[in-house]
């Protein structure tokens, strides 16, 4: 959609859903530009968390420092586990195809996710073939 089709012609919601890029002059929806923000913010205070764990953890093995007791030690691993491996991830995978397929290749939210979910049951249905060498 270029800048003509925005100004002639569209609705006045549409007008008011989008903005017009000043350096790229490509139609940006601001929802998606919200979403985009939100899981570029929330990734970075799971990375920092995660990296604070880890920073903790690697104290802790430290044999001159030795700073957490092992009840500590295991809920931290699992803590920094948990936030990197699915936190951090999923909220920095998102921000990645959302802003490929929103801001590059344009596609609407619903055909994002619908892509999204399909390639995820893809995989899982691979790697249940593999793991199980059944055909699903």
């Amino acid at each position: 959609m270029s800048v003509a089709d925005l100004t002639a012609g569209e609705s006045a919601i549409w007008r008011l859903a989008a903005r017009i890029c000043p350096v790229t002059k490509l139609v940006v929806n601001r929802d998606s530009e919200r979403l985009v923000q939100v899981n570029a913010v929330v990734g970075a205070v799971f990375f920092l968390v995660g990296a604070v764990a880890a920073l903790l953890l690697a104290l802790t093995r430290w044999q001159a420092v030795h700073l957490l007791p092992p009840n500590w030690y295991y809920r931290l691993l699992t803590l920094h586990g948990l936030d990197m491996l699915i936190f951090f991830i999923i909220f920095f995978i998102f921000l990645f195809f959302f802003m490929l397929f929103i801001f590059i290749f344009r596609f609407v939210v619903f055909t994002f996710l619908f892509i999204f979910f399909a390639f995820g049951f893809l995989v899982l249905v691979l790697v249940r073939s593999f793991l199980f060498g059944q055909s699903a």
